[in-house]
């Protein structure tokens, strides 16, 4: 089963830490959390979590085919990323999130987060014993 996010727009400056506490109503580290990707800066690393979203359909691409898709093959991302230099296929079709592992994150007005609430979560694998 995949997972629902969930998109919220931010209205004026704070931390990631600050939005996800005042408008998920959950602590920091109860979900799972992502930036849309707008500026350049140093590239995720592979336990990142990187995913595309549909402005169109709101539809969620995650998965290894991502990172693919934005031409890093395993453990070859570049060591800045910028929005500009994604390929044509991915800068006029989707939203690039990536994972924020950091609490401190600064938000800006007019970005979006997407986030997984943990009852959105997809159940674990039901144990074959």
């Amino acid at each position: 089963p995949k997972r629902r996010y969930r998109l919220l727009e931010v209205s004026r400056t704070c931390t990631i830490q600050e939005f996800i506490q005042e408008h998920c109503e959950l602590p920091f580290n109860g979900c799972l959390r992502l930036y849309c990707h707008c500026s350049g800066e140093k590239a995720p690393p592979p336990g990142y979590l990187v995913v595309l979203r549909d402005r169109e359909s709101g539809a969620v691409l995650e998965g290894p085919r991502v990172r693919e898709a934005l031409g890093w093959g395993p453990g070859n991302a570049p060591a800045v990323i910028h929005p500009s230099e994604y390929p044509t296929a991915v800068r006029t079709r989707f939203d690039v999130f990536i994972q924020s592992r950091r609490y401190n994150r600064i938000l800006v007005p007019h970005s979006r987060i997407l986030y997984v609430h943990p009852e959105d979560r997809p159940d674990p694998p039901k144990s074959s014993r």
